[in-house]
């Protein structure tokens, strides 16, 4: 069906660049390049970019939009289409070289010594993972992935009273989006090219205060990009020349030394470690919270990104949204919350982005 001969129907188009390994593919686990992930992508920062709405409203514009099945509205397919086909230089790959080890305080041998922990192994467990001992011992195995620097083509039809809100997601998407498997952590980094994006400036200007405290307890989905009195939840690493290589293991150090700062003092019980990200360790479980089953993700989001001059950079984004109640005390996760802003404020190689307010 060719969308366009409707005069309401708006076409996007959009160039995809992974800026890092991405762990994108089908219920077989093998990379391939699906149009289904990106339009998910596209409706959860759909609703980041109107956020300002009701939950009620904003439930009911996006079942018109993007199609509904549930609840009390009457079922309504989707207004929304995209193509998505491999531009010449698409690549998958199976492998990836080391960017060296860390040294984590908790991964001890039986003799009580740190042993050095693969960065990648870090950040990507799951689609990453250590091989069986062999001769030369034990190595790192992957989980077929799209390589950084392969292109795509990404066409999007939408309504055309619906294009400045798409629109406006995926410039959100292009400074603040990732894709796939372990993309909180920096894989599936993508930038987008189109004409018609909004700068990061804009983006910004769009964003929030956000009263930690509050901010929690309003909404059940993330809903708005925020900023304290220092600017935006955001924090940028660039120098000259980055890869993503570069910015990984920069990265890595620096989400262990978050988590970390949180040591464990029991077992069983909840605790500040698993407010930024649970599961929290195996011998770090907790009932209320699902046990070894359980799944919170974490706040905090690692990228890869292409800054308005074209540069690749990283950005730790701090994206409030509601959590489990610890202790039913809301105003302890927000403390929480200040220590590991004011942790990253502290880090010399991190810039805040977006200015005060």
């Amino acid at each position: 069906m060719i969308l366009t001969r409707f005069n309401n129907i708006e076409k996007l188009k959009f160039t995809v660049e992974f800026l890092s390994p991405t762990f994108l593919g089908g219920a077989d686990q093998n990379a391939e390049l699906r149009s289904a992930p990106f339009k998910n992508l596209l409706r959860q920062w759909w609703r980041i970019a109107l956020g300002d709405l009701e939950t009620h409203d904003l439930r009911k514009q996006e079942g018109r939009l993007f199609g509904s099945v549930s609840g009390n509205d009457s079922a309504e397919a989707s207004k929304v289409r995209l193509s998505l086909l491999p531009n010449n230089n698409f690549k998958i790959s199976e492998s990836m070289s080391s960017i060296g080890t860390l040294k984590h305080p908790e991964v001890k041998n039986r003799q009580g010594r740190l042993i050095p922990l693969e960065r990648l192994l870090y950040l990507g467990y799951g689609p990453i993972y250590m091989k069986p001992k062999e001769g030369g011992g034990p190595k790192l195995g992957f989980r077929r992935f799209i390589t950084p620097g392969s292109n795509a083509s990404l066409r999007i039809y939408c309504p055309k009273q619906n294009h400045d809100e798409i629109l406006q997601a995926m410039s959100l998407i292009h400074h603040f989006g990732t894709i796939g498997g372990r993309s909180r952590n920096g894989f599936g980094s993508i930038a987008l090219s189109c004409r018609h994006l909004l700068s990061f400036e804009s983006v910004v200007a769009k964003a929030k205060g956000f009263d930690l405290v509050m901010g929690f307890s309003e909404k059940k989905y993330p809903s708005a990009l925020s900023k304290d009195s220092k600017g935006l939840l955001c924090w940028e690493y660039s120098q000259n020349d980055m890869t993503w290589e570069n910015v990984f293991k920069i990265f890595s150090e620096i989400y262990m030394l978050v988590r970390t700062s949180f040591p464990f003092k029991q077992r069983n019980t909840l605790e500040p470690r698993h407010i930024l990200g649970y599961p929290a360790g195996r011998n770090h479980h907790v009932h209320e919270w699902g046990g070894a089953t359980g799944r919170r993700p974490s706040q905090l989001r690692l990228m890869v990104k292409r800054n308005d001059q074209g540069q690749v950079i990283g950005r730790i984004l701090h994206l409030p949204h509601p959590m489990h109640r610890w202790n039913t005390k809301i105003a302890k996760e927000a403390e929480l919350w200040k220590k590991v802003h004011a942790f990253l404020d502290a880090r010399n190689e991190l810039q805040r982005c977006g200015g005060g307010q």
